[in-house]
């Protein structure tokens, strides 16, 4: 069953971007990641900014928000060998300006995951009232991983 299309308000939502070691980054993602007891969770606090001045990956608050409306499409693992995608549409996309003052994350805070120093908060954004229609994507085909063998 497909899910329906979505249009609604963002009327806040925080986007924030982490530094991560490369070879430890390509280890993970190639993989993928699932919680193990099912708690997944982001905790943020920020306030205004007059621009993006502490970032390491992007010049100015136009990379950034270039960036992020680039990514409009996310997806999510289902128990049926796929992903379950939805894309972000707006004809209103704008983001500001905030400085973190603190940030924790169940998935970027693990030091299974992540050895300590590997993944460090670069910067965030924040879209307010932006009027958005969320649209369901087509699944996306997941290759089982292969079997590792006996060493």
């Amino acid at each position: 069953m497909r899910a329906p299309t979505l249009v609604g308000t963002i009327d806040r939502r925080l986007l924030v971007t982490y530094r991560t070691d490369p070879e430890i980054t390509a280890r993970l993602l190639r993989f993928g990641f699932a919680s193990v007891d099912g708690v997944t969770f982001a905790r943020t606090h920020t306030r205004a900014a007059g621009a993006l001045t502490t970032s390491r990956l992007f010049a100015d608050l136009g990379q950034a928000s270039d960036f992020f409306r680039r990514g409009d499409r996310g997806y999510s693992a289902t128990d049926g060998g796929c992903l379950d995608g939805v894309q972000m549409r707006t004809t209103d996309w704008r983001v500001e300006p905030v400085e973190i003052l603190d940030v924790s994350s169940s998935y970027f805070d693990d030091p299974d995951q992540f050895p300590p120093g590997t993944a460090t908060v670069d910067s965030a954004v924040l879209m307010r009232d932006v009027p958005v229609t969320w649209v369901p994507l087509p699944p996306m085909a997941v290759r089982p991983r292969p079997a590792q063998s006996p060493e």
